[in-house]
């Protein structure tokens, strides 16, 4: 959560293509994450999230097509792939108003959720 505090994975718009600033933020939580799931065990779930504009179905898969790309990002700097699982929950999970362009803004964000 630290290293998404600090930065926001981000996509080029409507589509699941990360954008050059997204990689480096996957750097950091690839780096934390791959001795975690190797040593301890632990296991996260990559959930993608969008604000509500648009078609409903189309929102719920786009972004579990980008939770996705971010586990494939994650695996391909080492992360093991049985540690992590990508959820797509489209619009199902505000944390800020969809009526305001900041707030649909914050809603459009990828989370990381550990488990063991």
């Amino acid at each position: 959560e630290e290293v998404l505090t600090k930065g926001t994975i981000t996509f080029v718009t409507s589509s699941d293509q990360l954008d050059a600033s997204a990689l480096a933020i996957i750097n950091d939580l690839a780096a934390v994450m791959a001795p975690c799931a190797e040593e301890a065990g632990l296991k996260a779930v990559i959930g993608g999230h969008t604000d509500n504009v648009g078609d409903q179905v189309s929102n719920l898969g786009l972004s579990q097509r980008r939770a996705i790309a971010v586990r494939r990002e994650m695996m391909d700097r080492g992360v093991p792939a049985a540690a992590l699982k990508a959820l797509g929950f489209g619009d199902a999970q505000p944390i800020a108003d969809n009526g305001t362009d900041a707030g649909r803004a914050a809603n459009r964000r990828t989370t990381i959720q550990w488990s063991e």
